[in-house]
């Protein structure tokens, strides 16, 4: 039972100001939300505002972690500097390293892959640790674990569940460092992998993780991003792009996302240069689909150039397949 059940009651005269102070607070930007930084989704896709659960479905290997990663690159830039707010990323997926490589590959343009091979010259290090430099500075935490930490104090890696997510927060929150931080967007890469916190079959256990993500939102005052794997079902279709229903598990996201995500990278799934909605299938194409929006339209499907080597996302030209002008960062 909760403490303060006032916390939860409103009057009709609360409801009204609440409504009017939060369209006074959007006008005037305080409240904007998060946006894609991309003009052809933007037009159409609300702002991720505070509170929302933003789902994003995908087989493996169609780009759940790099999108993720790209989103949260994108709410970063957005913090005004000497701002107290942050972004937090929880990563089951990567290592801490291996989640960092990928923002220093965008950030310099050295090949995520080169990194890991270790393939990287003199003059290419030093810019590394120019831009590791960089990442130091950055408003952005991450919850996960260590391989070069696990190895030196030879410690098993423990899975996480929501309840060590929820404790980790409140830490970097308020104990990390003098500084009191405000999280700005949370990210959860990804929902199968998350360890469960309460008995029960799975089906019942991943319902419980994806209500506790919403409440997440909610409680920190911020949107929250999931990763969700889809059923092998999408394997099947002609288009295998996840919809509402495909979230592996559990049917819960579907109640509970106030926005969904469903990604597809064609060159997993078609041959090289065949046709897809009248674009050519190369290593830069890539689809995501708006599966569902509270208050917008859905479902829409937007095709996008994605660089892999450095994880970046941009609008696509049909007639040549590049990337627009102007790239999203």
């Amino acid at each position: 039972m909760m403490d303060n059940i006032g916390e939860v009651s409103f009057s009709p005269q609360q409801a009204g100001r609440l409504a009017i102070d939060m369209v006074e607070s959007l006008r005037n930007k305080v409240a904007g939300g998060l946006t894609r930084n991309i003009a052809k989704i933007d037009e159409i896709v609300t702002p991720d505002r505070s509170g929302e659960l933003i789902t994003i479905l995908g087989r493996p290997g169609m780009g759940k972690s790099q999108w993720l990663n790209w989103l949260s690159k994108q709410a970063v830039d957005d913090i005004e500097p000497e701002s107290n707010e942050i972004v937090i990323r929880a990563t089951w997926e990567q290592s801490v390293e291996e989640d960092t490589l990928v923002w220093l590959a965008g950030d310099t343009n050295i090949s995520v892959t080169q990194l890991v091979r270790g393939e990287v010259d003199d003059s290419e290090f030093r810019i590394l640790k120019l831009s590791a430099a960089k990442r130091a500075l950055a408003p952005m935490w991450i919850i996960g674990h260590s391989n070069m930490e696990n190895q030196l104090r030879r410690r098993v890696r423990p899975r996480m569940g929501m309840i060590d997510i929820a404790n980790a927060i409140e830490y970097i929150c308020n104990d990390a460092t003098p500084t009191k931080w405000k999280p700005k967007s949370i990210y959860l890469d990804y929902l199968q992998r998350i360890r469960p916190d309460t008995r029960g079959d799975r089906r019942e256990q991943m319902m419980e993780i994806v209500d506790t993500s919403k409440d997440l939102a909610v409680s920190m005052g911020c949107p929250v991003y999931l990763g969700v794997q889809a059923g092998r079902q999408v394997d099947e279709r002609s288009e295998p792009i996840p919809d509402m229903g495909d979230g592996q598990e559990t049917s819960n996201i579907e109640q509970s996302s106030d926005k969904m995500w469903g990604l597809w990278y064609p060159l997993k799934t078609n041959d090289e240069n065949s046709l897809v909605h009248g674009y050519k299938v190369t290593k830069h194409l890539f689809f995501a689909k708006l599966l569902k929006q509270k208050l917008g339209e859905f479902p829409v499907l937007f095709p996008l150039y994605i660089d892999p080597a450095h994880n970046k996302f941009a609008e696509i030209v049909k007639e040549t397949g590049e990337a627009a002008a102007h790239w999203a960062a």
